[in-house]
């Protein structure tokens, strides 16, 4: 029987990036990102607002944007069916 993913070496190098990624001290450290992420939320929800919105998109970005912010320190965004790489 083959090792499972977590307790194979690579498994081991996985688990350990996750536990460093999501401590308390690190997530605490991601306050200003969420906070911006979640203004910008609100921001399109308000320029919306009388109109239909969808709240599971706009929920499926945000969690998108704040997971992309923290691990590779961009935003990406989805133009026609591809991604495109923002950096500001």
């Amino acid at each position: 029987m083959s090792p499972s993913p977590l307790t194979a070496p690579t498994g081991v190098k996985l688990v350990k990036y996750v536990t460093e990624l999501l401590s308390s001290k690190r997530v605490n450290s991601f306050d200003m990102i969420r906070d911006e992420e979640v203004n910008r939320l609100l921001t399109t929800v308000s320029a919306q607002c009388g109109s239909r919105t969808d709240m599971s998109k706009l929920f499926f970005s945000l969690a998108n944007d704040i997971l992309c912010r923290v691990a590779f320190g961009k935003r990406f965004m989805e133009v026609s069916g591809r991604s495109k790489r923002v950096i500001w």
